[in-house]
């Protein structure tokens, strides 16, 4: 029940505005909340007594603390004089006045109390607003107040409270950023903030034990000093903080308070941040901090922490001196940073253009601020950068918007993606290679690297891969779905996944080499054939639905259809290879896709290329295994290939792109009969798939992956397979039907047409011996397409 009241309350009091104060009932409901948070805050232990309810008094002691900064934003005097004398009451005991354990529960309730005002939002829109916060710093100076007993936690908890409240005025530059308050009270403001500096400063020196809470609001307190002061003071502090960290036992400390001087720097210069300048600079104090935070005795999540907070601020400087120089480095955790820092930078776009999505429906009403911290949301509003959901941010990128676009550094993406491709070919030479039909694992001394392996694999889809020039991840990431790690086979295909969508250009170029990787799976690994099988429908069913998304918003592209007529005439969709590609892109790859899409419309049309001939040979190849369950899959393929290109030619009629009608069946004149050799065709190995296929697929779909010469469901056997009459007829037949819809034949259409009997056919069609056992045994009566 108390939490109820209490969040509903919270509710209440984020809707205030001025008028509300002079309603007489708000001003009881105020003093009710402030009365009964405060009592919470003290006596939550004695209210809840009971252990099994200890996570529900936590919560309603921290609801508490919320409704507390909530009425500090309305009236800050009126808090400040409630905490003041509840903690003079508690602390002002004489040491000789009531037993000690009086004395333990007064401390015990004032140290609660203090971290119950972290909360509390210091506000400086007016000068009534800027004399409270200043008489605030005045009356919870730390030193003020000393208890009877173990003097020093007092002093403790109230610099941790004070290094709460203004940790935010930082980020937000507050009071410096603010116009129209009055130099008079400003100048108080940066008196009372230099006084307390320097008081904490000499008190924390006195003793070690001092340290820990001494150093953080010393740096707090120089990160709000005024503009004359600021440089002098920042760069002693920094030089300080440097030496410190030479001792390990503070090392972790002082490299916090680094990091909110380079934010309070980054702040404070936001107009300069690429002056040359700023970036000595962060040269000078970033990087051998970094370097001294590598030695040891700083976590793995506090450096991210920090490098986050500098992309945020500056991406240009994280990306292309911090994270450059990290992935260059041979340490994983530093490897590990730049490729978490990378995957932030690239699913985030500035809080502007986050608000304007946002306005648009694109975005969802709560995102996530860029931190490595999940705790973090939209709401936060000192945050630059705001990172997006993955589909929000591959729909950017889809439409032209990439988010190192929108944050200005478009400039470092080729160099960050030749980086990403030496470590995607590095981790592909160690680590590739061992896929799950192969009897080798993944030794134990190089798994430790597979996570590093994974996170190169999800950076792919968010750096452009189509204009990738050293190396084509397409060549790599089908073969990972096979991989012999589970974290590496699911990387791979959100990989796949994210490329579908994100990338038009290369929908086509997946579902070939994941085909062509299918292809060159040996014959005995039936469920790694299925497996893949299955992510081959997966991929197909994606552009499926992403097909009819598009047909739904087509009409808001009609604009742009009429602007960019010229470009979508020059594209044709043919049943085949397109007869535009560029050499440094793969097969399936228009040469449009290797420069940058100047209208959303272009990306659209380069996104209905299928290379039909490589997906349906592959999947003839699969549709004569041995493996019952594998002829399943094939035959369920071949008809939702068909339907994939029935509705990649709708809408290509729909959006006016001319339809090419490219032929399936190249030199099928020149086949040979039974008992002839198939000059200049490589066929299939000897008792693995049907010999027919190997002349219908020609050389389009041979695999790129393994399975050499002679291997079992190798493609390129020593074997020259023959081909019965009935075998070659049915061939033919692909050449005599035409579908109504584009002028084309899919295979499917012929299995439809000539039926179920043709399995019976070409039943001993395969290897050497094909005329011997067509002569020597019959066909089993059961035999069908499927079964």
């Amino acid at each position: 029940m108390e939490i109820l009241f209490l969040e509903a309350a919270m509710q209440v009091l984020a809707e205030f505005t001025p008028d509300f104060w002079r309603d007489r009932h708000f001003q009881t409901f105020f003093e009710s909340m402030q009365h009964v948070s405060f009592r919470w805050l003290v006596n939550s232990e004695e209210y809840v007594p009971h252990p099994e309810l200890t996570q529900l008094r936590h919560h309603v002691v921290l609801v508490s603390g919320r409704i507390v900064g909530a009425l500090s934003c309305i009236r800050l005097s009126d808090v400040c004089a409630q905490f003041v004398k509840k903690l003079e009451e508690r602390v002002s005991a004489r040491k000789e006045t009531g037993p000690r354990t009086d004395q333990a529960l007064a401390r015990t309730q004032a140290l609660k109390l203090c971290a119950g005002m972290r909360n509390i939002v210091l506000s400086f829109d007016n000068d009534s607003q800027m004399e409270q916060s200043t008489k605030f710093l005045q009356r919870v100076h730390p030193l003020s107040y000393t208890a009877a007993v173990k003097k020093s936690q007092i002093h403790h908890a109230l610099c941790e409270m004070l290094t709460d409240i203004l940790t935010p005025l930082i980020r937000k530059n507050q009071p410096h950023s603010c116009t129209g308050l009055n130099s008079a009270l400003l100048a108080d403001w940066y008196n009372q903030i230099l006084r307390l500096k320097n008081d904490i400063g000499q008190w924390a020196n006195k003793h070690n034990k001092h340290i820990l809470v001494g150093y953080p609001l010393v740096t707090v307190l120089v990160c709000l000093v005024d503009k004359q002061n600021y440089n002098s003071l920042v760069d002693s502090m920094a030089d300080f903080l440097a030496k410190q960290m030479k001792n390990k036992e503070y090392r972790s400390l002082c490299f916090k308070c680094l990091n909110q001087l380079v934010i309070s720097s980054l702040v404070r210069n936001a107009a300069a941040t690429t002056s040359p300048s700023v970036v000595a600079w962060l040269d000078k104090i970033v990087k051998p901090g970094l370097s001294a935070a590598r030695k040891g005795g700083i976590s793995t999540q506090e450096q991210q922490d920090f490098i986050a907070d500098v992309a945020d601020l500056n991406p240009e400087y994280c990306v292309g001196s911090i994270v450059s120089d990290l992935l260059q480095m041979d340490s994983m955790d530093s490897q590990l940073i730049a490729l978490r820092t990378l995957h932030l930078v690239a699913t985030s776009v500035p809080r502007d253009s986050a608000a304007a999505l946002e306005a648009d429906g694109l975005a969802p009403r709560r995102s996530i601020t860029l931190t490595a911290s999940s705790a973090s949301t939209y709401s936060s509003s000192s945050k630059q950068m705001v990172q997006l959901p993955t589909g929000v941010i591959l729909d950017l990128i889809r439409t032209g918007h990439h988010p190192f676009d929108l944050q200005g550094i478009a400039h470092l993406l080729p160099r960050v993606q030749q980086q990403i491709g030496q470590l995607l070919l590095q981790y592909h030479r160690s680590l590739g290679v061992y896929l799950s039909f192969t009897s080798d694992a993944v030794p134990k001394d190089r798994q430790a690297h597979l996570g590093l392996f994974s996170a190169v694999i999800c950076l792919v889809p968010f750096l452009k891969p189509e204009h990738w020039t050293a190396v084509r991840p397409l060549d790599f990431l089908p073969s990972y779905t096979a991989h012999a790690e589970n974290t590496v086979r699911t990387s791979a295909f959100g990989a796949l996944m994210s490329t579908m969508r994100g990338c038009p250009a290369l929908r086509g170029a997946v579902l070939s080499n994941m085909a062509a990787f299918l292809g060159s799976i040996p014959d005995d690994a039936a469920l790694t054939t299925r497996e893949c099988m299955l992510l081959l429908r997966e991929l197909m069913d994606c552009w499926l639905s992403l097909l009819q998304k598009q047909r739904l918003n087509s009409s808001s592209l009609g604009s742009d259809q009429s602007s960019t007529k010229k470009e979508q005439q020059s594209i044709v969709l043919s049943k085949g290879d397109l007869t535009r590609q560029s050499p440094s892109l793969g097969k399936g790859e228009t040469a449009a896709a290797a420069g940058p899409a100047p209208f959303p419309a272009a990306a659209v049309a380069s996104g209905l290329v299928l290379d039909v001939h490589r997906l349906e040979g592959v999947l003839f190849v699969l549709l004569c295994s041995y493996n019952e369950a594998v002829r399943c899959d094939a035959y369920g393929l071949l008809g939702l290939l068909r339907t994939l290109h029935q509705q990649l030619g709708s809408m290509a009629v729909q959006l006016g792109i001319k339809l090419g009608s490219g032929l399936l069946q190249p030199g099928l004149a020149s086949l040979p009969v039974s008992g002839t050799p198939a000059a200049g065709l490589g066929g299939i190995g000897a008792g693995s798939f049907s010999s027919s296929i190997s002349a219908a697929e020609d050389k389009s779909v041979q695999p790129s992956g393994s399975g050499g010469s002679g291997t079992a469901g190798g493609m390129f056997s020593r074997h020259k397979p023959t081909m019965s009459k009935d075998s070659l007829e049915f061939m033919l037949t692909l050449g005599q039907l035409e579908t109504p819809d584009t002028g084309v034949t899919c295979i499917m259409d012929v299995l439809e047409e000539v039926g179920t009997d043709v399995a019976r056919r070409c039943y001993w069609d395969f290897g050497d011996w094909s005329d011997f056992w067509r002569e020597t045994k019959h066909v089993p009566l059961d035999v069908s397409l499927q079964v």
